[in-house]
């Protein structure tokens, strides 16, 4: 079982890893050609936003720790933040979505503002210490993470499907 800190360095180093590899993607993508830029570039926005919001907050933790705040409080405080911050970026993803031309693009989208708003809800819930702050803590970053690795997949699969 990984402890809180090995969890929150696991999230950012996979942030990362899935933000390098979705600008490698878009990379080679744009080399062989695409007939949609302006779906592959949000889906590619779209990766980077959600491994950088997962990393970001997989290290925020680690300041008010430094500054000698107790864990419970450091938890409490996060999960707060990144509640509003999550809350914030899908309300500001769902109208950047809606303006995009490809309706197929939007649709696929259509199950990550609730995966989302699951997530403000459960931090919000974390923050006002209704449940465990941890697991509530992790399962948002968690959430984070994985609408990063959906959205890398995605945009892999209609390079993919170009060039195939």
């Amino acid at each position: 079982m990984l402890s809180i800190a090995e969890n929150l360095a696991l999230v950012a180093e996979l942030a990362i890893g899935l933000a390098g590899f979705s600008g490698l993607v878009a990379v080679v993508g744009a080399r062989t050609g695409r007939d949609a830029p302006e779906v592959d570039a949000a889906r590619l926005r779209a990766a980077l936003e959600f491994s950088l919001l997962a990393a970001a907050f997989a290290l925020l933790p680690n300041l008010p720790s430094e500054a000698g705040m107790r864990e419970p409080q450091v938890l409490r405080l996060c999960s707060a933040l990144l509640a509003a911050s999550g809350a914030a970026f899908t309300a500001f993803k769902v109208r950047s979505v809606q303006s995009l031309p490809n309706v197929a693009f939007r649709g696929w989208h259509v199950f990550w503002p609730s995966l989302s708003g699951s997530a403000v809800i459960v931090l919000t819930a974390a923050a006002s210490d209704a449940v465990p702050l941890t697991a509530a803590y992790l399962w948002g970053l968690y959430v984070y993470l994985t609408l990063s690795a959906l959205t890398f997949l995605r945009l892999v699969r209609s390079l993919l499907a170009r060039n195939g």
